[in-house]
């Protein structure tokens, strides 16, 4: 068992380098607890699988995870990336010449001057074949 805890410590210690230290410990946490959790994974189920009497409050990974410090959502996708192909490649996949990915960023916030189209929405109610109501 702790060979296992200690490989899982050495797959996670990429991303303890992107967070405060309370900030790497809530998140491991959490993670290690998603990974346990069988059902819906909500706050409330998460941290009643983080075990210990010494384990913070619930408020406090509410917290981390409404108010804490995160890096830039591509700093934590390049991480996860360079761990899923690096263990790709380590399980005798060196003949794949091609690896798709499907992303969804749907729940990307998308706001700002940069960002073509923000805000404008269609009516489907009000809209017609040739004109387009917003």
């Amino acid at each position: 068992m702790k060979a296992t805890l200690r490989q899982w410590d050495q797959l996670l210690l990429p991303f303890r380098q992107l967070f405060t230290k309370p900030g790497a410990d809530r998140f491991i946490e959490l993670l290690m607890a998603w990974v346990l959790c069988p059902g819906r994974r909500t706050a409330t189920r998460l941290w009643q699988i983080i075990a210990g009497a010494d384990r913070p409050r619930y408020e406090a990974y509410v917290a981390f995870c409404r108010e804490g410090r995160w890096p830039q959502q591509s700093d934590l996708m390049r991480v996860w990336a360079h761990l899923l192909l690096h263990h790709l490649v380590a399980r005798q996949m060196q003949g794949l010449r091609e690896l798709w990915l499907l992303l969804d960023d749907t729940l990307f916030h998308k706001t700002g001057r940069k960002v073509v189209g923000t805000g404008q929405y269609r009516d489907a109610v009000a809209s017609g074949v040739k004109t387009v109501t917003a």
